[in-house]
């Protein structure tokens, strides 16, 4: 039986449930196959030794602050108390939030990483691949520039996926499911959705824009602003509740890049049998991965040159399209079948570990 200290911030982080969904859920289930977890609050004066550690980045870095300690020192007291310390980075983007702590950790696990990870060996203008683009192809700068740390053969060879955001229940009803389990921490509160809606319904709005545009980096900003200069829109954030609504009778989500490549507004588009418009994801590894282009969604360059004229033929054929979204639906469902899920889980898990 292996045993697995977990230390991770609260439930209150959308990406930090993604992460530790999992482990609650099929708890028993790991269990069962010889894994046996155990959540402890992270105090470095009373950790216990284990063979195995995973420590989550919220939590650190929420701990390091708070204690008034570094986040090296804090990893190198941890990673005495056990053989293999798993460090796991809840951020958003294919960056490497923290290479700093690289040396120290058996496994440095993220929910996306470049593909070609040779390219960690370049350092990148906000330290994502994409806002470095912006950054050289039109000077677009930042009130506090930075860059990503140049990372070694053996840093790379660190690195490892775990799952993406997507293993979270993004139906209608999910911010009550979250408010009840923080508050009750039963586990019929970890729920994770079962059906979504035909994409053959009728639905007479053309295309949704509900997303934020008002971000502390312009070089993050400018895949959202650039495409509502382009096409003359506005973005219309609403309500949760509404904007789902909503959802349910529009044909297209547009769907650029944030903080991170990958948006929860994914997820919505496809529980919701809506068509997801994507830049394009090539450069991404994740898992699980619906980044399919040409079979999960219609992918548009970066630049947004081709995107004017593809929006064209997506208003005179969507009949054409709407089979993205009927395979979108059909794999994220089958995904996260709570019967198939927890097996993919285990199996990455025991990948991870080893």
């Amino acid at each position: 039986m292996s045993k697995i200290i977990i230390f991770s911030s609260d439930f209150r982080f959308t990406n930090v449930q993604s992460f530790l969904l999992p482990f609650l859920k099929y708890k028993n289930f790991f269990y069962d196959n010889n894994i046996k977890f155990e959540f402890n609050d992270l105090n470095i004066s009373k950790i216990g030794e284990s063979e195995y550690i995973f420590l989550e980045s919220k939590q650190a870095v929420i701990y390091s602050k708070k204690k008034n300690i570094s986040l090296i020192d804090l990893i190198k007291k941890i990673k005495s108390k056990s053989n293999k310390l798993i460090f796991f980075d809840t951020s958003d983007s294919t960056e490497v939030e923290l290479p700093e702590i690289l040396p120290y950790v058996h496994k440095y696990c993220k929910a996306q990483i470049l593909k070609n990870t040779k390219n960690y060996k370049k350092s990148y203008y906000g330290g994502r691949i994409f806002t470095d683009f912006v950054f050289k192809e039109y000077n677009i700068r930042d009130k506090h520039p930075r860059h990503s740390k140049i990372l070694s053969q053996s840093d790379l060879k660190k690195l490892c996926i775990f799952w993406n955001s997507s293993i979270n229940n993004f139906g209608f009803d999910r911010i009550i499911t979250s408010l009840l389990y923080r508050t009750f921490k039963m586990k019929f509160f970890l729920k994770l959705p079962s059906s979504g809606f035909s994409p053959e319904r009728s639905r007479k709005n053309f295309m949704s824009f509900n997303f934020n545009i008002k971000y502390p980096r312009e070089s993050v900003a400018w895949y959202r602003k650039n495409i509502l200069k382009l096409l003359h829109v506005e973005s219309k954030k609403k309500n949760y509740l509404f904007y789902f609504k909503d959802l349910l009778n529009t044909k297209y989500v547009l769907s650029p890049f944030g903080w991170g490549e990958i948006n929860y507004r994914d997820f919505e588009a496809f529980l919701s049998g809506s068509i997801l418009i994507k830049p394009n994801m090539d450069h991404l590894d994740t898992w699980p991965n619906f980044y399919n282009r040409d079979k999960f969604y219609i992918d548009y360059k970066w630049d947004c040159s081709d995107l004017v004229g593809k929006i064209e033929d997506l208003q005179k054929n969507y009949k054409e399209y709407i089979r993205y979204a009927d395979n979108a639906q059909k794999f994220y469902l089958e995904t996260i079948n709570n019967d198939n899920l927890k097996y993919k889980i285990l199996e990455r898990i025991n990948i991870i570990m080893n």
